[in-house]
């Protein structure tokens, strides 16, 4: 019954807050999406469910026995991910937004990868921009990223390795600015260190990895730093690719690095 009402609600969902098909196959929304703001306004007992079922499915809450593996959130992310973004939707919808941010976050460090590639997404569009004052900031959002990647990997909790640098990715795709950011942080410079390191197929799973060197190979420096950064990233690749060709047949190889480093 729940999987059935999880679709239903997913179908009417999609219908009404952005019917372009294309959307789904680009990872973005279209110019006719709905905002937040509208949506919100339109169904006023809509945005409390949502954050009641969101937040109690990312506290596990909801599982009520060993069948239900995965929570119920995957379409309230989905929306808040197909939504007009925040940043050409005004103040009413960042504000309106606002409450959904922490649990989103906590959406990252969940075990299952197609919720933590969808909280990435919703991350990325109810950030407000790169308004340093807003929490809902680009900036803010980075910074919690960060705390997240760092508590994650003294934990050794690669779910949320990965989760973090998912959410760290949209946000450089997103907003060129950000970029500065990450090397201000000293994100750019760990990312470079880690995966140096882990050449040796060692230090973080290959899925962490192809993320971060799509990171790297994202970033846009500054003229005077650009050189240097595109040698640094083709060191990277060369090390990785040499640890492919000798890991070769090992069943551990993953094919998402392998193309990461190809294309990067």
């Amino acid at each position: 019954v729940r999987n059935s009402a999880t679709m239903v609600f997913a179908g009417a969902m999609l219908r009404r807050v952005d019917a372009d098909k294309n959307a789904t196959i680009t990872d973005g929304t279209s110019n006719n999406a709905i905002t937040v703001e509208e949506l919100f306004r339109s169904y006023p007992a809509l945005s409390p469910f949502l954050l009641s079922v969101l937040s109690a499915g990312v506290e596990d809450v909801l599982q009520t026995h060993e069948g239900m593996s995965m929570p119920p959130i995957f379409p309230i992310l989905l929306l808040l991910s197909r939504a007009q973004p925040v940043i050409n939707s005004g103040p009413e919808s960042a504000e309106l937004a606002q409450p959904f941010i922490a649990s989103v976050f906590k959406s990252l460090t969940l075990r299952h990868h197609g919720i933590r590639r969808a909280a990435s997404l919703a991350l990325v569009n109810l950030c407000s921009g790169e308004n340093k004052q807003s929490q809902s900031s680009a900036s803010a959002m980075l910074n919690g990223c960060h705390q997240l990647l760092v508590n994650a990997v003294t934990r050794r909790d690669w779910n949320s390795v990965h989760g973090a640098l998912l959410g760290v990715k949209q946000i450089i795709l997103k907003f060129s600015g950000t970029s500065c950011l990450l090397q201000e942080s000293g994100l750019e410079n760990y990312f470079i260190s880690m995966l140096r390191r882990s050449k040796t197929r060692q230090i973080w799973p290959d899925l962490c990895m192809s993320v971060a060197l799509e990171i790297l190979s994202g970033i846009q420096p500054p003229p005077d730093r650009r050189a240097t950064s595109r040698s640094q990233v083709k060191q990277i690749c060369c090390c990785l690719l040499e640890s492919l060709e000798r890991d070769c047949g090992d069943a551990g190889g993953s094919p998402e690095l392998a193309i990461t480093v190809a294309k990067a």
